[in-house]
Order: structure tokens, then sequence, then C-alpha cells
């Protein structure tokens, strides 16, 4: 029920402004609800880095009002970065068979399933989680299972849609549940939409997810040798429609990569997959086969560092080589941002002898699962919402969805185009508004390390890539201060030491003559150090016009 002393709080810590890193957080003054907790990508300034997670300081400090998680499907971005939260907010965690099936996965790699509490949910299911009431609906997504939430709050019916499209024909037979939120309006209505705009700047309606099966059946009757398909491993109705092709073409079917490994295990544990008896064969058991006889799902389409594909490309796979007659699939397109590593995984694939198919080129070998501009305005007519905030999107499509809400008869000051940390303020009975921002930074994971690598980490692994080290040993007498012998300089990255004998004697006068002048001084040794670096940069950008990092090592004798 509405109460007219309530305010409630929709702040993004991930996802608004951004495709990845989803998570958004719904404040009443008892109570929070977190959606989602995904993962981002590292751009290519954070050397080293990782994956990136959303920053959960605003939680932290409000740890005994959290409820839950609730994770709207299994898709990384979605639900990548429980490993890392859950450690500093042991909270329960919500999802459906398959996102939970997936979760586990994670869990249990980083050893931690036995530490956390997770509830799986059905569509039918209701939750009440303190001041908030929840209830769920089928979305069609390009990974089953997913769905979207009604919240039922203090101040009015939210609905959550994160990513979604409309199918009508899905492969797995789960259509969109429309009938639960058309029955919204009579109920009072719907007060916040936050809506998936991904895919606002395509016209029409996003194509079926079945017709991926048509692209893979196609290619694979023109295909002379092996037919190589590399997506997302979640995707589980694009794995089960290419077991399908395999089948048809008397193909066995190779899964290739860790990820895509443990996703079929879980989804067909579960009965998300059903493969046809006898078509899986393991990736150390294919030598001898004929090529014609095998199809390859392969983990790693987005060029990841590490991934199956990738180490294909880099002829540093154990079992799989490309060849003449190969043809690799892309059944996925670049995540926005990152484009650049799939497009040279591409090049170099072309480059061995395989012949490279992605949506470039032909077009239904990747199906969005993202709504187009038809589908949103559907959507939005169907939900007729007070107030729109478009999430899981860059900013321009947050701005295009704003627009055409307009144009289908929203106020202009009644769409909301938050970026990450924004607060929106909304009551029973009086207009949202923007509250006070949230401080909110990229937290970096670099190995087991949580947020330990930040701004002068990355700018020091940036100098280091492009100008190179410069380090300086100096042995000092402990009682006089003085050097014990001449400074030995190690150069990495930066010039040949060969062929700059003379950069590097010049260089040591500069730190004999630093050290001779405050030796008698009895400097401490980190203004020493800094004379040195000051120095020495001055020096070698006056001498080469480049900045390596000057490491000076003072070593007492």
């Amino acid at each position: 029920m509405k109460n007219e002393n309530q305010k409630l709080k929709i702040i993004p810590l991930g996802g608004a402004g951004s495709v990845t890193k989803n998570m958004f957080v719904y404040e009443s003054e008892k109570d929070i609800v977190v959606v989602d907790c995904g993962m981002g990508f590292p751009d290519e300034s954070m050397l080293g880095v990782d994956l990136v997670i959303p920053d959960i300081s605003y939680l932290l400090e409000r740890r005994k009002k959290v409820r839950g998680i609730v994770i709207t499907h299994g898709h990384e971005d979605h639900m990548g970065a429980l490993p890392y939260i859950l450690p500093q907010l042991n909270v329960p965690v919500f999802g459906t068979r398959l996102t939970m099936g997936l979760i586990e996965v994670k869990l249990k790699e980083h050893q931690l399933l036995k530490k956390v509490r997770l509830q799986t949910v059905n569509m039918d299911q209701q939750l009440q989680l303190g001041d908030f009431h929840l209830s769920f609906f089928a979305v069609c997504h390009s990974i089953q299972d997913a769905m979207g939430i009604i919240l039922k709050t203090p101040v009015g019916i939210i609905v959550h849609a994160a990513d979604y499209k409309f199918d009508w024909t899905p492969v797995d037979g789960q259509t969109f549940e429309v009938e639960k939120l058309a029955i919204l309006k009579k109920q009072g209505g719907i007060k916040v939409l936050l809506s998936d705009c991904l895919r606002i700047e395509k016209e029409g309606y996003t194509l079926s997810e079945k017709a991926i099966g048509e692209a893979f059946d196609r290619e694979t009757e023109k295909a002379s040798g092996r037919v190589m398909i590399t997506t997302f491993s979640s995707n589980i109705s694009r794995i089960q429609q290419a077991a399908e092709v395999a089948a048809k073409h008397h193909r066995y079917l190779v899964l290739v990569g860790r990820s895509v490994e443990q996703n079929v295990e879980v989804a067909r544990k579960l009965g998300y997959l059903r493969f046809p008896a006898g078509i899986l064969v393991k990736v150390d058991q294919i030598k001898g086969v004929a090529p014609q006889k095998l199809m390859l799902i392969v983990a790693g389409s987005q060029g990841q560092s590490g991934s199956a594909m990738v180490r294909i490309a880099n002829r540093d796979h154990r079992f799989v080589r490309i060849t003449e007659g190969d043809t690799v699939i892309f059944a996925s397109d670049p995540i926005p941002g990152y484009s650049d590593g799939v497009y040279n995984l591409i090049d170099r694939l072309s480059d061995q002898g395989a012949n490279v198919i992605y949506s470039e080129i032909t077009d239904d070998v990747h199906v969005s699962g993202h709504a187009s501009k038809q589908e949103l305005a559907l959507m939005l007519g169907l939900t007729k919402p007070e107030y729109l905030i478009p999430i899981g999107g860059l900013l321009r499509h947050q701005k295009h969805l704003a627009l055409l809400a307009q144009e289908m008869g929203m106020p202009k000051d009644h769409a909301f185009i938050l970026k990450e940390g924004d607060a929106v303020e909304l009551g029973p009975n009086w207009a949202a508004k923007v509250a006070e921002k949230v401080s909110v930074s990229d937290v970096m994971v670099d190995g087991t390390g949580i947020g330990d690598v930040g701004e002068i980490v990355l700018r020091d692994r940036q100098v280091l890539a492009e100008e190179g080290i410069f380090v300086v040993i100096i042995n000092l007498d402990k009682k006089t201060g003085k050097l014990v012998h001449p400074p030995d300089i190690i150069s990495r990255g930066f010039v040949f030491m060969k062929e700059s004998e003379d950069l590097i004697a010049r260089s040591q006068k500069i730190v004999e003559q630093v050290i001779a002048e405050h030796s008698q001084k009895q400097a401490e040794k980190g203004f020493i150090r800094r004379k040195i670096i000051d120095g020495l940069e001055r020096f070698l950008y006056g001498q080469t016009e480049r900045r390596p990092m000057v490491l000076p090592v003072i070593i007492e004798l």
C-alpha cells in the first residue's frame, strides 16, 4: 500500500550510461533491494585488469537495510560480480533455476557456495523483502529463464525490465508474459519503468532466436571442413540449435573452453539442453576424425584474453589448429566499446585460412537479445509509466529512448537520463526528482586483488607500457652516505643499453652529483630519491622526448 509519508530512491551503481556492470538499488526508509550484480570488462587504459565490478560502498554503509540481491538472468554483466561482492555483503540471492545453476558454478569456483544463501524463484512466485513486494514475469532474451521484476513499493509500482525483446517464436517456447504487465493498470498503474534501451537505434523488430538455427544450417551445408561456432557460453538456446544442426548434418559436437563446458553441464542437468544421443565428443578425442564430421562450440567470442578462441587464433591451443577449409561463425556481436579485440581475432583467424562468418557480412548469424525501436515502443505503450529510466545502454541509447517516450506523450522531465551513482527520489504524490549523487568509482579486479588497483597503479602501468623503465641501483656507505661504487643502470622498454652508452654515462654523472651534494647533509633517503628522479626525468626527456618511469633503488652497505 502507498504511504503518503514514504519516499523511495532508485540508484544505479552500474548499468546506467554503460552496457555492463549492472546493479540497481531500490531504497525505502527501512529497506534496500538490489537488482543484478554484474561485472564489466576493462578498457584499454586498464592495463593488467581482469574485470571491473560495481562500487558497493553505499551498500556497505547501509548493510543492515539490504534484504537481498535479485538476479534477472544468467549473463555475466548481470551476475558475474557475485563472487567478489558476496564476501563483503553476504545477503540472500534470488533468481530462476537456470540463473541459479550458473551462479552456483561461479561460486563453487571461488569456494563460496557453502557460505552464501541462494533461493530459486519461479515466474509465478512472490517475495516480500521488507517494504518491497516482488513478483516476476518471463521475458525473451538470448538466454533462457530471463525475467523482469514488478516491485510494489510504498510509493507505487515499479517495473524493472533489464535485457529483453518480444520473441513470439522462442526456441524454448517461453514467450514474453505481457499479460502480467497489462493487468497492472487495474492496480493503480506503473509509477516507474526501468527499461533496456541498447537497441533503440535499430528500427523495426529484432529477429527471433530461431533465425539463428536457420543460419547455422545454411552455413554448415556449405562448409567443406570443420564448423566452429563461437558465442557467449551462457547462450544455451543457441547451443541447442547448433546441436540440432550438427545432428542433421551427421557431425559430432565438441565443446571447447571451460566456460562453455560448465554452462552446458548445468543446462543439461536442469533440462534446458537436450542433445541427441552420442553426439558429444571430447576435444581431446577429435584427432583423426574427418573435418566434415565435426562441429565445435568455442568459448571466447569477445576475444577475452586466455579464452579458447584466442588460444586457437594464437596457435596455442593443445588440440585445435586452424586449417584451410575451416568455417568459423561468430554468433555474437562485439559488446559496444570492445570491438577492436573481436575484429583483431577475426583477422588472425582469416589469415590462417579460415572462412570467418560474422554479422557484418551475414547478418543472421547473430540475433540480438535486445528489443529494437518498435518493441520498445510496444513496451512503453503496454506499461504507460508515469516515469521512465532507460538502463543497460550508453548515453545515446538512453537519450533516444527518452525521446521515443516523449513522442508517445510522456513529459520531457519524466524521463531520467542517469549515470552511475545518480539517484532519483520519488514519493507517492510528488514529482520524482534527481537527488544527491552517490559517490562511485570503478572497482578493478586484478588476479585475486579486489579494489587494490587504482588510478595511480593504472597510470604507472601505462607509463611502463608506453615509455619503459629506467632503474638506478645506488650503493651507499651507511656511515658516510657516499657512493661505494658508480651507480648501476638498467633500462627496459626505453633504450638499448649498448647503443646508448653516452646517455647511460651522463645519467650516472647526474646521480653521482646528487649524492655528492647531499651526502654531507645526511639527507633522508626519500629526499635523495626524489632529487634523483627529478634530475633524471628532466635530462632523459631533454635527450629523448620520452618519460620512462625512473626508479632509484638505494642500498646502504
